[in-house]
């Protein structure tokens, strides 16, 4: 039977001289079989012959047709008009997520495009609980290239390296998973605009607004207001909801382990989601850079490897918080009790747990009825720790984190987070005198 169809080619495979293709316009999909060399991402008009192939319905094209920009975009237009939502209830419901929803489903819908046209993803993660768990549950729908990120900036080399993947690819996306919004990042980011790479970016950590990422697509609590509360609302999670949305049922659980591993309670949390941050984390401590989901896949399935993982996570974190607590004291500063922990003696010799778990699981076990600030450094590094009441009297980790940045910027590479967790990069030798600053910092409030 002869055929004569227009849509995107997806997908290319060369074999023996003949070009194997996927062709869509949105509601149909056929196979092809190309003479000429076409690349994924082009329009084209078949003409052509309907043949069984190996139990399969593929077009033998007689001629084909490259279509101009104009009717590629009618085209794409089509797709996209095709791909249709369903109006779902979110796991979390209050007035934040319904003033994000719009953002959520435009991302779903974006992706799930995208993967109708058959576009490269390479999906980025922070490399923790949160960031693993939101490329957990976009990867439910989502075919992506994934790579674990360990810093929170992306750095200009980092761009460059992903350039020599990207610039080879069907119209790339760079998919950003709990890193990126910080100003730091720009320079790379610009980097992925500058050469036509489209960047989509779920965040939950604060950022100067008129630093506002470069992203195509941004979602991020922080674009409605100034809240600490809003970075509640991780990442992890609002990965799960755009995954919710594009059709995934099940995400309750990898919701709920984003937000165990990031300490926020938007989410009613069951001991297993808590365990199962734990395990993440304690992974993503030996893991590489560059890691893929894969790793975490595999021993999340495997229970006599996942259960020794949680036994020794959990007995580190005991045993180096019990030494740290015996070294602590505290020092008044205005209404707050501030500890400032030498980490890199007690934790140093140790790769898990990181000194912002160290600091804490010691946080939990103070008072909590005082205004804590709990300022450790090790040998390149800063974390401040804050409790509810250290931040309603006035002192927010972010900001501190920023001040010291203005005034000791020769020291001081990259930093940033939220009020109540907050890290610095600090060049080796000067960690001390930069917790101290911070001290200072919190006499002026």
């Amino acid at each position: 039977m002869e055929i004569e169809f227009e849509g995107i080619i997806t997908k290319v495979n060369s074999v023996k001289g003949l070009h194997i293709c996927s062709i869509t316009n949105g509601k149909e999909g056929y196979d092809a079989v190309l003479k000429e060399s076409v690349e994924a991402g082009a329009a084209v008009k078949i003409k052509g012959l309907m043949e069984e192939r190996f139990g399969k319905t593929q077009i033998k094209a007689e001629s084909v047709e490259v279509l101009s920009d104009g009717k590629k975009k009618e085209i794409e237009k089509k797709i996209s008009d095709s791909v249709e939502l369903k109006d779902v209830e979110f796991l979390f419901k209050d007035e934040v997520t319904e003033k994000l929803k719009g953002k959520i489903i435009e991302i779903a819908k974006h992706l799930l495009v995208a993967k109708k046209l058959g576009r490269y993803i390479l999906l980025r993660f922070h490399g923790d609980a949160d960031g693993i768990s939101g490329a957990m549950a976009l990867t439910k729908f989502l075919k992506c290239y994934s790579m674990q990120q360990n810093s929170a900036v992306y750095s200009g080399k980092e761009a460059m390296k992903d350039l020599g993947l990207l610039n080879y690819q069907n119209r790339p996306i760079a998919l950003f998973v709990d890193f990126g919004s910080n100003k730091e990042s720009r320079m790379g980011l610009e980097f992925l605009k500058a050469a036509g790479i489209e960047i989509v970016m779920i965040d939950h950590h604060p950022y100067e607004k008129e630093d506002e990422p470069i992203a195509d697509f941004f979602l991020n609590p922080w674009m409605l207001g100034d809240d600490e509360k809003l970075s509640d609302y991780t990442a992890g999670y609002l990965c799960a909801e755009v995954a919710k949305s594009a059709g995934v049922e099940e995400v309750r659980e990898i919701a709920e382990t984003a937000v165990a591993g990031d300490r926020s309670g938007i989410l009613d949390v069951k001991e297993s989601s808590r365990e199962a941050a734990l395990v993440l984390d304690f992974m993503a401590t030996y893991s590489s850079y560059g890691n893929n989901l894969d790793f975490y896949k595999n021993v999340l399935k495997k229970k006599e490897l996942y259960d020794s993982m949680l036994s020794q996570a959990k007995e580190k974190i005991r045993e180096i918080s019990e030494g740290v607590k015996k070294s602590m004291k505290e020092r008044r500063i205005g209404d707050f009790s501030v500890y400032i922990l030498d980490l890199e003696r007690m934790a140093g010799a140790y790769e898990f747990p990181s000194k912002g778990k160290v600091a804490n699981a010691v946080l939990d076990t103070i008072d909590k009825n005082k205004a804590i600030v709990m300022i450790g450094y090790g040998k390149r590094t800063i974390v401040l720790r804050l409790n509810s009441n250290a931040v309603e009297k006035g002192a927010r980790g972010d900001i501190l984190i920023e001040k010291v940045k203005n005034s000791m910027n020769a020291f001081i590479w990259s930093g940033g987070g939220h009020a109540k967790a907050a890290a610095l990069k600090v060049r080796e030798g000067f960690t001390k005198d930069v917790a101290e600053q911070i001290a200072k910092e919190l006499e002026l409030l």
